[in-house]
């Protein structure tokens, strides 16, 4: 009932509706209650009608491979949708990517999905590629920084890299001639930026 209160039926009839998170719920083992309930989330977060059967089945990939409930798994993925512009179509992307920072570092999708959300807006913003931001969960994490205080360095990271009266944005805007966000818009990656400063400070 929840669901049809917001759905597009000019896009798909209620009933078509309530057959897809019923074949869902068959063919994933999920109830169909918790399946109509993680429709309705992404819903909310703007998933078009037409798309959110296709989109609900890549978040309950997510939350199995991931280790978290479908519910969080929605979070995450709409949180990054929103904040970078992609579509529902590009949920199956998103979900590698997590679910190789889950591998390649000491984390989990879970983990990531309860933190990420503080820090992808700021990386959007910013022009900071989602394949920078989980490469920069991979390497703290290894380094044994969870995944929460990872979040709150790279936030601040971010934030003093784009201060335009800070150090480093100084340093960058007098060996680039750019600002933070204009590198990372021109292409340039997030190690790239780091180095150059790296550099300045001749490691230290």
């Amino acid at each position: 009932a929840k669901v049809y209160t917001i759905m597009d039926k000019s896009a798909m009839s209620t009933e078509q509706m309530s057959k897809d998170i019923l074949d869902l719920s068959t063919a994933t083992g999920k109830s169909a209650t918790e399946l109509a309930d993680a429709t309705y989330q992404a819903l909310s977060a703007s998933v078009a009608t037409d798309k959110v059967a296709g989109f609900v089945a890549d978040a309950v990939k997510l939350s199995k491979v991931g280790f978290t409930e479908t519910a969080t798994a929605v979070d995450v993925l709409t949180t990054t949708i929103n904040a970078y512009g992609y579509s529902a179509d590009d949920a199956e992307m998103i979900t590698g990517r997590l679910v190789q920072t889950q591998n390649k570092g000491k984390t989990t999708v879970n983990e990531l999905a309860s933190s990420m959300g503080n820090v992808i807006p700021t990386a959007a913003a910013y022009n900071v590629s989602l394949d920078n931001l989980c490469s920069a969960y991979v390497i703290m994490t290894k380094q044994g920084i969870n995944t929460a205080n990872a979040t709150t360095a790279i936030n601040g990271m971010l934030t003093e890299l784009a201060d335009t009266g800070s150090d480093v944005a100084a340093i960058l805007k007098d060996k680039t001639g750019k600002s933070f966000g204009q590198l990372m818009a021109d292409g340039e990656n997030l190690g790239s930026v780091l180095a150059i400063l790296n550099n300045h400070v001749e490691g230290n």
